[in-house]
């Protein structure tokens, strides 16, 4: 008996020496937070806060702050697996907005949403950059907020306060930047060149949106990458007049934007996530 007692014993504080040593190993939270509030890409943050929360280590105060930032991350950046019925109505209900909603307000009109992490929280810069985000939205999403100057103001307002807090933690996030007025460069990659003279022509895509007549939503993102590397036929004339080469350019990203929405956001039944009013307009 005293054997097994002593057996068991000497495995639990056997266990427990490996599991100390696994999470000195991990890095820090604190670092996988800062990855992920300077990272571009919405995935990866989710990626890198998911690391967080799967710490066995995490200070209790932190796991909480996590459980209120965490589900805002995932539905920002895996809103396609939430995509929305028939019956919902309107665009307010698409999988990009729906959880930008009434209850996104200025602090001073009522419950802050999403909950506030503490103020010191290692969390509280990346709440605002959803938070901020958010508000921002919220008043492109509502006409009556966006046409009344003091109610679009008291949004815009707080949302580029808390941006500007986001910025500080995450300097090298450039979605916060484009939103405090650094625009992003158009993407050289896409043409492999930024002079419009140098850039080919966009080759046209099929009425069903691929080749073979398939339906948009099915197998684009092959398509979209396909057309971006290889399907540009011939080069802007750099005898053409300048009006006519900003035309073409214009158009030249036009397609790149129509080609990103149907690689990254349509789903199979043809929904973009702006919810059945808005989608049909697109």
């Amino acid at each position: 008996m005293r054997n097994g007692c002593f057996l068991g014993a000497l495995a639990f504080v056997a266990a427990s020496w490996s599991e100390g040593l696994l999470a000195a190993e991990l890095p820090h939270p604190y670092e996988l937070i800062q990855q992920a509030g300077n990272a571009h890409d919405e995935l990866d943050r989710l990626r890198l806060l998911r690391q967080v929360a799967a710490r066995t280590d995490l200070d209790p105060a932190l796991r909480a702050d996590l459980d209120k930032v965490l589900p805002v991350v995932e539905r920002w950046a895996n809103g396609k697996a939430h995509p929305v019925a028939d019956t919902n109505r309107a665009a307010e209900n698409g999988y990009l907005c729906h959880f930008i909603n009434s209850r996104v307000r200025p602090a001073a009109e009522g419950p802050v949403h999403p909950p506030e992490p503490a103020a010191d929280s290692p969390l509280h810069p990346l709440w605002s950059f959803y938070r901020g985000r958010m508000l921002i939205w919220r008043v492109i999403q509502s006409g009556p907020l966006l046409r009344v100057k003091e109610r679009r103001e008291a949004y815009f307002n707080e949302g580029r306060r808390l941006l500007e807090e986001a910025r500080r933690a995450f300097p090298e996030n450039r979605v916060i930047r484009m939103y405090l007025d650094q625009p992003i460069p158009w993407p050289e990659s896409l043409h492999g060149s930024a002079d419009v003279s140098k850039r080919p022509l966009t080759q046209p895509i099929s009425p069903a949106g691929g080749e073979g007549g398939r339906r948009p939503g099915e197998g684009d993102a092959q398509q979209h990458s396909k057309l971006s590397s290889s399907g540009r036929s011939d080069f802007a004339d750099p005898q053409a007049p300048d009006w006519a080469n900003l035309q073409r350019e214009g158009l030249e990203k036009l397609a790149d934007i129509i080609h990103w929405w149907i690689a990254e956001r349509q789903l199979p039944d043809g929904q973009f996530g702006g919810g059945w009013g808005d989608d049909v307009e697109m």
